[in-house]
């Protein structure tokens, strides 16, 4: 059996049938089959406008592949944002209150609740934002005196020391975070949204001079 014969046995179109459908996705006419039609260049340009037309469609699909992965990053993104805000700000505001409780009990129920969200979510942060964890537990820490045993629910002190200037630091670094994430949250693009910078608590500590302040 020559080649020829065995691609028409195992299914291949004739070359007749080629034709034909090059015909009909060009629009040339069905009723002249003799192949003065496909003389000059006429053959040329229906490989040519066939070919195109493959790789028109092998290019969209490429590139809506490329808007569904980016569609499922910007709405992940996003979730994990709206997650992390969720459980920030119950703590931003507890921090900011002039009269706030000196209970620990109260205070390691938002820390809790706020740290572990940043743990579950930390695979979805950029990448230099992996210390985030650790920066919003050491300004809650330094804010209220309450080690990270005591948080964690072990024997927590029966006031927590309080520090005026640290707590308004504390407060001040967590709404920080808070508009980072909300930057990140709203960014367009993911690119973008890895771009957006975090400083770490002494590193903003410095940039904003309360260091000197302590």
């Amino acid at each position: 059996m020559s080649g020829v014969q065995g691609l028409l046995c195992a299914g291949f179109p004739t070359p007749a049938e080629l034709r034909l459908r090059a015909k009909l996705s060009v629009g040339g006419p069905l009723e002249n089959s003799d192949d003065k039609y496909w003389g000059g260049n006429h053959m040329s340009d229906v490989i040519s406008a066939t070919i195109g037309s493959v790789a028109g469609a092998f290019l969209e699909s490429i590139h809506g592949c490329h808007r569904d992965q980016s569609r499922n990053l910007r709405d992940r993104r996003r979730a994990s944002a709206e997650s992390l805000l969720l459980d920030l700000r119950p703590l931003h505001r507890r921090m900011r209150k002039v009269d706030f409780s000196r209970n620990p009990k109260k205070w390691s129920h938002d820390i809790n609740r706020a740290l572990h969200c940043i743990e579950a979510n930390q695979s979805l942060l950029p990448d230099e934002w992996r210390h985030l964890c650790r920066s919003v537990r050491a300004a809650v820490g330094e804010a209220t005196g309450l080690g990270w045993s005591e948080v964690l629910g072990g024997k927590p002190s029966k006031v927590a020391s309080f520090d005026a200037i640290w707590i308004e630091h504390g407060a001040a670094y967590v709404g920080y975070t808070i508009a980072k994430i909300e930057r990140w949250q709203n960014a367009n693009r993911d690119a973008s949204a890895r771009r957006i910078r975090l400083a770490d608590f002494d590193t903003w500590l410095r940039l904003t001079g309360k260091y000197s302040r302590v």
